[in-house]
């Protein structure tokens, strides 16, 4: 069953004990929390799979947009390779948040899985904000149209703020 929470905090249901689930821990990154929850549950009810949303604007070359961010993606260890990802993902992009474009970074090992859900790279350098200052983002950056004719602007990306 796949639901929309706008709070969820069970990430240690779907970590099940699993190190690094996220494959970021050599990567001292701080990260936006998310408003928009979409939760796949089992049969008993218990989290087995998640994607967060938010709506952020971003600056690429001289203009700024809207995006929806996409982040805090997870399936728990024992359900991975079974075809969860893309329902839940299209389920969690299918709410009209307003944005015409999603936006998302990943571990270089995910970034194929997400380029066959219709993500392409976003080739221009991004930088973030984090504690210390600006941060050029060191992973796959990625974006996908919500809508038909929709394209990602030329130019460099500047995130005000922490990265989704």
């Amino acid at each position: 069953m796949i639901e929309h929470e706008d709070g969820f905090a069970d990430f240690a249901a779907i970590i099940d004990d699993e190190v690094d689930p996220f494959g970021l821990d050599d990567v001292a990154i701080e990260w936006r929390t998310k408003t928009h929850h979409t939760v796949q549950r089992d049969a008993a009810g218990r989290p087995i799979a998640h994607v967060g949303l938010l709506v952020a604007e971003v600056a690429v070359g001289e203009q700024t947009i809207e995006v929806v961010g996409v982040g805090g993606v997870i399936v728990t260890h024992s359900q991975r390779g079974k075809g969860l990802l893309r329902p839940l993902l299209e389920a969690a992009l299918s709410r009209d948040l307003g944005p015409e474009r999603a936006m998302l970074w990943c571990t270089a090992a995910n970034a194929g899985i997400y380029a066959r859900l219709g993500f392409e790279h976003i080739t221009a350098p991004v930088t973030v904000e984090q504690a210390a200052g600006q941060y050029v983002m060191p992973m796959p950056t990625m974006w996908k149209p919500l809508r038909h004719g929709a394209t990602w602007p030329a130019g460099e990306v500047r995130v005000p703020g922490l990265p989704f």
